[in-house]
């Protein structure tokens, strides 16, 4: 332990005035808990360290300890001479340095996603707007304390962290400034300080619920979800009057369409809510946003993969947004895919005819003209014979299985017959697509 105390106090430049508290080991021990270097670990002298306690340490010196400056040599009364520190800790008009600052040009900052190339097209696939809402130093220019008026946005790539996915979800992250004065993210840390709930779509309670007062989203606006399609009780989720709908990571207009498009009849996707943690906005049981995932679900007839259009047999999707056809045009700049079959990304070359696939997509448009698909692909099937329904659950029991239907299950109980034996066309998702009679 004393020998890591020596070398991180010696690297963040403490060394000389250590020495002057009397050196080996207790002056090194007292600047590294004086400094936070030693923050958060408990140890002695000569005991060995874990890996845990050596990271922590590493982490507290790169990212917290102000480095200090000796600007010249003083004598105390005893007649020895002691080192004058200037320490960059950003009081007094100095500026703030750490060695992630000094070295690396990583700047340690807190905030959220503000935007995605999903929620602004002029974003590419690999960048995001990060909303700094707090940093002692960021590109040696900018300080932002909590809960004041100087946050900002900055355009970064996201490098190898998720931070894509998690828009208004509050972090802390080190955003690294290379040579040509591009921003990256090489850390992304959720703080879980979000109020999350997330259910499957179907599993709203719509019999119980209440939104909309006009057209605008009431005071005192609530949804119910069951946990669980054999729970006896749903749970009320209390809704901002100010609350956002996204889906499929895009913001949609909060009116009765889209809520029931999207939230109340979504048979496939996911519904999440957020009441939402900043720096300037505490969580406070009411939810902020819904996100909500949105699939179509198709099945292939034929693909060309030199044009890049994939043509549908039958497709479930709601009517306004229905096109028989999508084109992944390799060659066109301004659509962004993504085809995953097995949970593996695969190229559109590897398309099926009779591939079932679910496609989210930007809803603000029809089918064919959404700048952007995520498509998930099945050629899974069962066998079985119908032999029980459960209109509560509003599942059927096919072999020993219980499935759901894309289309939902009014529809869905509609194309089967009791005791009949049927192959199963799956989705994705494990629902039925579709049936073929043994």
């Amino acid at each position: 332990y004393a020998e890591l105390c020596v070398m991180l106090v010696s690297i963040a430049g403490y060394g000389d005035y250590a020495e002057y508290l009397g050196g080996w080991p207790n002056g090194y021990l007292s600047v590294a808990s004086d400094r936070g270097i030693s923050k958060n670990v408990s140890s002695s002298a000569d005991t060995a360290v874990t890996r845990a306690q050596v990271a922590q340490m590493i982490y507290n010196t790169l990212l917290d300890v102000p480095l200090t400056k000796s600007t010249s040599l003083e004598v105390d009364s005893n007649g020895n001479y002691f080192p004058n520190l200037e320490t960059m800790d950003g009081k007094s008009g100095r500026d703030y340095e750490t060695l992630l600052t000094e070295k690396h040009n990583a700047y340690y900052v807190e905030g959220y996603v503000d935007a995605t190339n999903r929620t602004k097209p002029s974003l590419d696939a690999n960048e995001v707007d990060f909303m700094i809402e707090y940093t002692e130093n960021y590109d040696d220019e900018f300080v932002v304390k909590k809960g004041s008026s100087d946050a900002f946005v900055e355009t970064v790539y996201t490098g190898e962290t998720t931070a894509a996915d998690n828009l208004f979800t509050y972090a802390s992250a080190i955003i690294k400034i290379d040579d040509n004065d591009d921003p990256t993210l090489v850390s992304y840390i959720p703080s879980g300080r979000n109020s999350v709930a997330e259910f499957n779509a179907n599993l709203i309670d719509d019999e119980d619920y209440d939104v909309f007062s006009g057209s605008s989203v009431k005071d005192g606006a609530y949804i119910r979800y069951y946990s669980d399609k054999n729970a006896a009780r749903s749970t009320k989720y209390n809704l901002s009057e100010k609350v956002e709908l996204y889906v499929n990571g895009v913001e949609v207009s909060m009116d009765e369409t889209n809520f029931e498009n999207y939230v109340l009849n979504n048979e496939v996707g996911t519904v999440q809510l957020i009441d939402r943690y900043s720096a300037s906005q505490k969580t406070d049981g009411d939810y902020d946003i819904i996100f909500a995932t949105y699939y179509a679900t198709a099945r292939i007839g034929s693909v060309n993969t030199t044009s890049g259009r994939i043509a549908f047999d039958d497709i479930y999707v709601d009517q306004d947004l229905r096109t028989n056809n999508i084109t992944l045009d390799p060659e066109d700049d301004d659509i962004v895919y993504d085809i995953y079959y097995n949970g593996e990304e695969i190229e559109l070359s590897a398309l099926q005819t009779d591939d079932i696939i679910s496609i989210a997509f930007d809803v603000n448009y029809k089918l064919d003209a959404s700048p952007f698909y995520e498509i998930h692909v099945s050629r899974d099937t069962a066998t079985g014979k119908y032999t029980r329904q459960n209109k509560d659950n509003e599942t059927v029991l096919i072999g020993n299985t219980e499935y759901e239907f894309v289309q939902g299950y009014e529809e869905g109980i509609g194309t089967i017959n009791m005791a009949d034996e049927y192959t199963l066309y799956l989705d994705s998702f494990g629902r039925i697509f579709d049936v073929e009679i043994l």
